[in-house]
């Protein structure tokens, strides 16, 4: 069920949780491409003006070198069908947050395709990257003080995951 895109971010989502350095090599190489405190240097051009500023980055550095590992998650096709459900909804006009067009909160979405029960979570990343570079942002949490998109990545009640990327205008 999961596409490419999909399936980069799922592995890179368990390669976060379990093993934390090797994602450090990856966040110390984009620190290198910061020109100034907030523009980060992509490759192909493209500049990322960062919400917060380098030192996002620097703490998510130190914080890799700090995390423990935790088990990886499972794939689910049913938590997938319940993303794209709200990719495709958000995605057209370019619309963003958690509440769908239609009202639905993301457990509303989840439970249409099963009995969940417990934890539930949602993140969601916007821009240009591809699924694995979603992951990192996401672990990086560039302007959210509480990194409740890291603390999602890394809950241990989580056992379960799925992933959509849809276009979105």
């Amino acid at each position: 069920m999961a596409g490419a895109e999909e399936w980069a971010a799922f592995l890179e989502q368990n390669r976060i949780r379990t093993n934390p350095k090797a994602v450090q090599k990856v966040v110390t190489e984009q620190i290198s491409r910061f020109d100034g405190n907030s523009i980060m240097r992509q490759p192909g051009g493209v500049d990322l003006q960062t919400n917060a500023g380098i030192g996002e980055w620097r703490e998510a550095e130190r914080e890799l070198g700090r995390q423990g590992t935790f088990p990886e998650m499972e794939w689910n096709d049913y938590l997938a069908l319940a993303a794209e459900d709200h990719c495709k909804q958000m995605g057209p006009d370019g619309r963003i947050g958690h509440d769908g067009t239609d009202g639905s909160k993301p457990w509303d979405r989840m439970e249409r395709y099963g009995d969940w029960g417990g934890n539930v979570g949602e993140n969601i990343a916007y821009g240009r990257s591809g699924g694995k570079d979603y992951m990192v942002q996401l672990y990086i949490d560039d302007g959210v003080p509480n990194r409740g998109h890291r603390t999602n990545i890394l809950k241990k009640a989580f056992k379960l995951t799925g992933m959509a990327v849809c276009d979105h205008k």
